[in-house]
Formats: C-alpha cells, sequence, structure tokens
C-alpha cells in the first residue's frame, strides 16, 4: 500500500484497500482531544494496555478518525476491547458507543466465546466508565453492524486480515 500525502493533500494512491474519513474543515475535533487525553489516562485500563499507545498511537488515529464526543460510534469486532477501552469513555455524556460482534454459534472456537464474555462483562462492570453501550450480534454471511443510518463513524482495527482470510 502507498498513499502519498504533500502539504496534507492526497496525491496519489496505490493500495488494495483504504479506508479515510476526512473530518471537514478540523484538525481537532471539538472536545475530542481533552476527552481522549482522558480517557487514554485512565487508571481503569490495565497497564500492558496502556504499554501498547506508544506502538498503537490511539491519540493520533482516532484524532485522525474525526472522533468527537458527540458521536455515534460503532466498532467492527472489537476483539478484548482495547480501543472500546478509550473510545466509549469519550462518547458516555454525549454520544453513544455500538459494539458489533460476531453471533455466536456452537461451532465457533471457545476462545471466541470466552473473549465475547470476558468483553461483555468489561463493559456491564464497568457502567461509569463506559455508559450504555449498545452491542449488535452480526452474521459474518450477512452482516448488520448497526441500523441503516445510525451512526456518524464506523470502525474496526486489525480485523480486514482475518475477513479476508476467512473469505468475507
Amino acid at each position: 500500500m502507498l498513499i502519498r500525502c504533500v502539504h496534507g493533500d492526497i496525491r496519489s494512491v496505490r493500495a488494495d484497500m483504504a479506508v479515510v474519513n476526512l473530518f471537514e474543515g478540523t484538525k481537532r475535533p471539538a472536545g475530542a482531544t481533552a476527552a481522549l487525553d482522558a480517557a487514554i489516562a485512565h487508571p481503569a485500563r490495565p497497564p500492558q494496555d496502556r504499554e501498547r499507545d506508544a506502538w498503537r498511537h490511539p491519540r493520533q488515529t482516532l484524532l485522525f478518525f474525526g472522533l468527537r464526543p458527540d458521536m455515534t460510534v460503532v466498532e467492527i469486532s472489537p476483539a478484548n476491547g482495547w480501543y472500546t477501552e478509550i473510545i466509549a469513555p469519550v462518547l458516555k455524556q454525549q454520544g453513544r458507543y455500538h459494539a458489533a460482534v460476531p453471533v455466536l454459534t456452537e461451532d465457533m472456537p471457545e476462545a471466541m466465546k470466552r473473549r465475547d464474555a470476558i468483553y461483555r462483562q468489561m463493559l456491564k462492570a464497568a457502567p461509569d466508565l463506559y455508559g450504555e453501550p449498545t452491542i449488535t450480534a452480526y452474521d459474518p454471511a450477512d452482516p448488520v453492524f448497526a441500523p441503516a443510518g445510525s451512526a456518524d463513524l464506523v470502525l474496526t482495527f486489525r480485523n480486514v486480515h482475518n475477513w479476508a482470510k476467512a473469505g468475507h
């Protein structure tokens, strides 16, 4: 993948896939910077998750995508919730957080079932931190992640390679 930018303008793209949200006219969406900083630094985040911040750059990533505290955000396949720990608290007061998780089936690996249970428990155990997130279970063969037109921003992290491998 090659994306060439000159002074903030995309000049050329050579890629199999690129997903970009161009947030009009602002580099720091209103209220997002302080809310992100607070969520990233929150002591409830496990130390091992905070250690990954140096490599995953959540502040820069989410500001790039234009995250604002008043948005409705859908996170597809949040897995263990590394980004959920940051996004849901940002949205708790003014926005809405939706997690789209795969439907659990009998033939699904036990590790995925355990991860789903742990993720749901994480959200349920801390409503003061995460608010009241919506969890939607989707069928990978015919996915519906959230009601049509309900999201301001749809995100997924570190999943496309798994979907491609599975033929989705």
